[in-house]
Formats: C-alpha cells, structure tokens, sequence
C-alpha cells in the first residue's frame, strides 16, 4: 500500500525536482557554512538565498504529504489493496476449481478439494476484513436434529479456537442470522449484532464478536448450506465485502457440486464393476425364495 502511496504524493516525473532540491539545500547550506569567511558577500548571499529557498520548497511539499495523508486517503488506498486482494483469490480459486474438474474421476479429488477450500478459508476472511483483529470463518450445512428439526452445522471452518465447539454448534433456522440466510437465499450483513433481534446468542462462544456477514451457498436452485465470517470490529464489513464473499460462497459451492459428482461417479464405477449373480435356491413345496436384495 504504501509504495503506491509514495507513488501518488511522488510520482517519477517530480522525483527528479525534489533530489535536485535536497541536493541544492544541501549543498547551498554546507558551501556556506563552509566558506562563510572565505567569500565575500556577493557570492555568500545568493548561496543563502538559493539554499533557503530549496529548504523552504522542501518544507511546502512536507505540508502538501501531510495534508495528502489524511485518514481517508489512507483508507481509500487500503480498500483498494483490500479490493485487489478479493480478486486475486478470485483468481485463483477459479484455477483451481478448473483443475479440480479435470480430476473428476480421480481418487484424489476429495483430498484435493478439501485442500482448495481450506485455502479459500485461510485466504478469504484476511481479504474480506482487512482492519479487523480478528475474524472466524464456518461453512454451514443443513442437518436433522434428532427431534426432526432442520439446523446448521459447521462442516469446515477456520480461525475458532475451540475444534469442540465449532463441531457442537447448532443454530436453528428461524432464530439465527445463519438460518434466515439459508431459508432467504439471499446474503446478511449486519454491523452489530448486539442489536440485531435476529442474532442468536451463543453463551459459550469463545470469541465475542460485533458485526457478521453471512452468504448462501446455492448450486442452481439448491441452497446447500451457508458461508458465515465474523469480525471483532462494528461495521466490521462493507457492502463490497458482501458482494466478494459471495462469490466465494458460488465457489464453495462448486466445490461441493463437485464432491457430490465425484461420490456418483465412485458408487457408478462399484456398480459396473460388482457382477450380480441371481441365484434361484429351491423353495419348499415349489414357491419360489425371494431374496433380500431383490424385494420390493
């Protein structure tokens, strides 16, 4: 960010202006103290001016970097390399969903996916909440609980410190921000959840964070689950955070898509490869014995 920075406030053309001021300063300033009682005031005097005036141009372009150096300049470069990062993992991912594709048939694909999307999480919530302290990341899925009801679960997920209580969390769909992203479709952004009647609280959450941001997972008209990052800090996200995470959610996505295809394509191959041999054992009083697999 800053050597972009330093680029704006200097660019190439005006470097060569102010070395040619430092040099003129430095020179003009030390030639004079020098050789102060060794000239005569003739020369000494437009030394002294020409040194003085380098020193005050120097001094006038420190006001304007300051001046540049606003907070908001700040924070519109560092969107900027936020942005930059957001579509560089973009990239990136979709390089490797191509090449997962092509490993379709492959043993390795599950291996090889898993790997992909532990990238995808390691990568995205430093891009997405680039001035938060801290922020988790959980992909949701549907579940039954064993009383019939549909909830979510963290399958995968990164930046919790507890394994245990990512993998007993549950959240219903009706009382969470999770839930009414999964049962909506549509992503959910929310920059305090303290005040937000649709956060559920969970009391043992190790990590106690502020503003949430949640997208569905859809693979055509199917939701399949529910891509979920947090933030420590209020307003912790940005419309353009929204958008990018969910497009990571669509690559998530075809992840899953793609582990799906694969189990189809595994359990396929065992069918064609297993002969089924119908046997016919004799039955008593000449009925016929059905067996387990061939009953209706």
């Amino acid at each position: 960010m800053w050597d972009r920075i330093w680029a704006e406030w200097l660019p190439p053309p005006s470097r060569k202006w102010f070395g040619m001021a430092v040099a003129v300063a430095v020179v003009g300033w030390v030639t004079r103290s020098a050789v102060r009682d060794m000239l005569p005031v003739v020369v000494r005097a437009p030394l002294a001016i020409t040194a003085l005036a380098a020193i005050c141009m120097l001094l006038l372009y420190a006001l304007v970097v300051a001046a540049r150096a606003r907070p908001e300049v700040v924070e519109r470069h560092e969107a900027e390399d936020r942005r930059g990062s957001i579509w560089q993992i973009v990239a990136a991912a979709s390089q490797w969903l191509a090449d997962l594709a092509c490993e379709l048939n492959t043993e390795g694909l599950p291996r090889r996916a898993y790997a992909v999307m532990g990238e995808l999480f390691y990568c995205v919530p430093q891009a997405l909440a680039a001035s938060s302290q801290y922020h988790r990341i959980a992909l949701f899925e549907p579940t039954v609980s064993k009383a019939g009801d549909t909830e979510l679960r963290i399958t995968r997920h990164a930046g919790f410190s507890s394994d245990s209580y990512a993998e007993r969390l549950r959240l219903p769909l009706e009382k969470s921000v999770a839930g009414l992203a999964y049962t909506r479709g549509k992503s959910y952004r929310t920059g305090d959840v303290l005040k937000d009647p649709n956060w559920l609280r969970v009391e043992d959450d190790p990590q106690k964070y502020r503003a949430l941001l949640c997208a569905p997972v859809v693979a055509g008209d199917r939701v399949l689950g529910v891509l979920s990052v947090d933030s420590t800090e209020v307003d912790g996200f940005t419309e353009e955070d929204e958008l990018g995470l969910g497009i990571f959610a669509r690559q998530v996505a075809v992840i899953i898509t793609l582990l799906e295809q694969h189990r189809i394509v595994k359990t396929n191959q065992k069918g064609e490869n297993v002969s089924v041999e119908k046997e016919e054992p004799e039955g008593v009083g000449g009925e016929e014995v059905i067996s387990d697999g061939d009953g209706g």
